[in-house]
């Protein structure tokens, strides 16, 4: 069965699940997605969650890093900037902080990408606009 790359324009949220088997004690994950029509660029979108919070691009740190520490099932989450360039955004990098603060580089990357499209410039359509009348001041 052949799968649909997800799209997405500025303003979607990406939330990715992911499973992992490790020894360490992991406080952090950071995915790495470059744009496949820039690939000079190394940046590209970074999706990551470190210490049970989702952030956006945040460096990795180098001191120990207090719990919570992250457990089997995963989920990171990104939302899509508003100057991320439209195209197919590819997995390129994927780095696991441990409690110490080792990075541990992943080797054998799952085959994943996603597209960022283009926002739409047709306007909004103004379904109802009426008056909120509020409490009348008797003091006027």
């Amino acid at each position: 069965m052949e799968s649909q790359t997800p799209e997405f324009t500025a303003g979607d949220t990406i939330t990715i699940t992911t499973t992992i088997s490790h020894e360490a004690n992991i406080a952090g994950v950071y995915a790495q997605y470059v744009n496949q029509d820039e690939p000079y660029v190394k940046q590209g979108v970074v999706i990551a969650f470190e210490k049970g919070v989702a952030v956006h691009g945040s460096s990795i740190v180098n001191n120990p890093v207090p719990g919570p520490y992250l457990n089997g099932k995963i989920e990171l989450e990104t939302t899509v900037r508003a100057d991320e360039k439209p195209g197919l955004y590819r997995l390129q990098a994927m780095t696991f902080l441990t409690a110490g603060a080792e990075r541990l580089q992943i080797e054998d990357l799952p085959d994943h990408s996603f597209h960022i499209l283009e926002e739409p410039t047709t306007p909004p359509i103004v379904a109802e606009w009426d008056f909120t009348l509020g409490s009348v001041d008797p003091d006027r």
